[in-house]
C-alpha cells in the first residue's frame, strides 16, 4: 500500500514541502497529503476541521483555491498565521472560516 501511495504522488511531496505541527495519528500521514495534492491540482478544495494545517498547508500549493473551516478560535488564530507564511514563502495561500461548517456561507 505504501508503495503504491508513493508511486501516485511522485509529483508531490508534501513532506518535503511542509512542516507539520501534528503528528500522525492525530492527522493524515503527509503521503496521504501528497497524493490528495496531486489529485486536487487546480481545482477548489475546503477542509473542516482543519487544526493545525498540516494537510491544507501541501495542498494549498496545488488547488486552484484552499479553504479551511476550523471551529476553535485557537486553531483559527494559527491558521491565519500560517495562511500568511504560506504566502510568503511559497505565493500560495488559503483562506480561514472561524464558525461552524454548518452556518459556514457558500459552503
Amino acid at each position: 500500500m505504501l508503495a503504491l501511495l508513493s508511486a501516485a504522488a511522485a509529483g508531490v511531496n508534501c513532506t518535503a514541502l511542509v512542516s507539520p505541527v501534528d503528528a500522525a495519528p492525530v492527522r493524515s500521514p503527509q503521503q496521504i497529503h501528497s497524493v490528495i495534492a496531486e489529485r486536487l491540482a487546480g481545482r477548489s478544495v475546503v477542509e473542516i476541521g482543519t487544526r493545525n494545517g498540516d494537510g491544507l498547508s501541501c495542498m494549498a500549493q496545488f488547488a486552484s483555491k484552499a479553504t479551511a473551516v476550523e471551529l476553535s478560535a485557537a486553531y483559527c488564530a494559527k491558521l491565519r498565521t500560517r495562511a500568511a507564511e504560506l504566502q510568503k514563502t511559497s505565493g500560495n495561500t488559503f483562506s480561514v472560516v472561524c464558525q461552524d461548517y454548518r452556518t459556514a456561507p457558500g459552503l
